[in-house]
């Protein structure tokens, strides 16, 4: 199957030693590993269905696009890494940081086109193609939907990246009934130039708003043939301002008492030279008219809308590099190392006007239990990093060779903040070679434990 082996290959990317890769982003990178697995035995447990099923085999073919992407973002993330390696003598978290990003960015993407595949497979049979278009013009799809013994079938002719579902909840926004529904059909057709209905004004995010509706469909923008809904901003930008929003529209199921929820998942940009935006093919109105769906009852119906308003004033958040005011090394010298049998901590000391301590486990701790001397650095006022602040320290941690004259080293980085105070390594030196005599770890009974912290990086939270 594609992909399976360079999932393994990412596996063991994480796994050995890669501790430049943040935390949060190698384990994001292992749940979306576990989702590829999975499509992947959906794939091979699907092959043959499809034969006699339209859905099932467009499903799989756009999984198997899907997969064949991730396995390029994987391959293209894991080659990153390692050119970043061999191309500097001094790798730090940061340096693969836009490697991270990009992949952090790349498998969200997939992973959120898996689920709209699957989603729409599982429970409604809407066969949509991976990138937001379909590969086919008016690809015809069909769902069922069932609550105790009243069930019904809906078809859509799919020509555009609209996504329909079906929820409980009611709109938020705006909730429009239209009784006599026919008469009013009658009479927008007439209406040749005027077919289109207004609801009253309502308010969401600050702003007014009108729902408007082509029962007809709005053929100007392709839409003859199904029903047309739109959304108009009352209040007309000034200059150069706009607003951003996206909507939802809604379809009350009367039998099923649910809402068809239409929406095509883009954002809008409402301004003075654009007030309307909406979905020229938001249902078929030979799907709408059946009696049987419960769309359209005793000759009523009703609409619905909900906007979301994406505010202009963003909050403001800023990284800044701390510049180099004080020495950022510290020597911890522990003697009478051999008696120690616990964890072990040094004296608090200060650099760049925070305060620190380092911590070892002289007989390993959790993973390195045992087996290897375990070292970490904390940051003993992590807790004032409050309010959405955060630290990344880029550092190294060592222990003098007393008897050579050198040191073994890690380096790590990690982002502090008032609930991670501490990192480092549970298995930072093996036991064996500390305790090796042709090594000078342990000189006289004396350890020599020191930090390097090289770069150092503060968020807040400016507005």
């Amino acid at each position: 199957m594609a992909a399976e082996s360079t999932i393994q290959d990412l596996g063991r990317f994480l796994e050995d030693g890669n501790r430049l890769i943040p935390e949060e982003v190698r384990d994001r990178l292992k749940r979306f590993a576990s989702r590829l697995n999975f499509v992947n035995a959906f794939i091979k447990n699907s092959e043959g269905k499809g034969d006699q099923n339209e859905v099932v085999r467009e499903t799989i073919q756009q999984l198997t696009k899907t997969v064949q992407k991730a396995e390029v973002v994987i391959k293209d993330f894991m080659l990153a890494v390692e050119k970043q390696k061999r191309s500097s003598t001094f790798v730090s978290s940061m340096s693969i940081g836009p490697c991270c990003l990009a992949v952090d960015r790349n498998t969200w993407k997939i992973s959120n086109t898996i689920d709209d595949i699957l989603d729409n497979f599982q429970r409604y049979g809407i066969s949509m193609n991976v990138g937001g278009h379909c590969d086919r013009p008016n690809t015809r799809a069909t769902f069922e939907s069932t609550v105790g013994e009243n069930s019904s079938t809906y078809t859509f002719e799919i020509a555009n990246p609209v996504v329909r579902s079906i929820r409980d909840k009611e709109p938020s926004d705006l909730k429009f009934e239209i009784e006599s529904f026919q008469a009013l059909l009658n009479s927008t057709a007439r209406m040749r130039s005027t077919e289109r209905i207004e609801s009253s004004e309502f308010t969401s995010g600050g702003y007014s708003w009108v729902m408007i509706i082509y029962l007809n469909g709005n053929t100007k923008d392709n839409g003859t043939g199904h029903v047309s809904f739109y959304l108009r901003l009352v209040e007309k930008p000034t200059g150069r301002n706009s607003v951003n929003a996206s909507f939802k529209f809604f379809i009350l199921d009367k039998q099923r008492e649910t809402y068809i929820t239409i929406h095509d998942g883009k954002e809008r940009k409402f301004d003075a030279g654009h007030l309307e935006w909406g979905i020229s093919q938001a249902l078929p109105i030979a799907t709408f008219i059946d009696a049987s769906n419960g769309l359209l009852v005793n000759d009523s119906c009703t609409f619905g809308a909900e906007v979301y308003v994406i505010k202009n004033t963003p909050t403001l958040v800023r990284l800044s590099l701390m510049q180099k005011t004080t020495l950022r090394s510290h020597p911890w010298v522990v003697d009478y190392f051999p008696l120690l049998n616990k964890e072990t901590y040094s004296s608090i000391f200060p650099i760049e006007g925070r305060h620190w301590k380092l911590c070892l486990y002289p007989k390993g701790n959790l993973r390195g239990k045992d087996k290897y001397l375990s070292l970490y650095l904390y940051l003993v006022d992590a807790t004032d990093l409050t309010d959405g602040r955060k630290l990344y320290a880029d550092f190294v941690l060592s222990i003098k060779d007393q008897l050579n004259d050198s040191d073994h080293e890690k380096s790590v980085g990690f982002w502090f903040d008032s609930g991670k105070d501490h990192e480092g390594f549970d298995d930072f030196l093996p036991l064996t070679e500390l305790n090796n005599p042709l090594k000078g770890y342990k000189a006289n009974g004396t350890v020599i434990i020191a930090t390097t912290i090289n770069e150092m990086f503060l968020v807040t939270q400016v507005s």
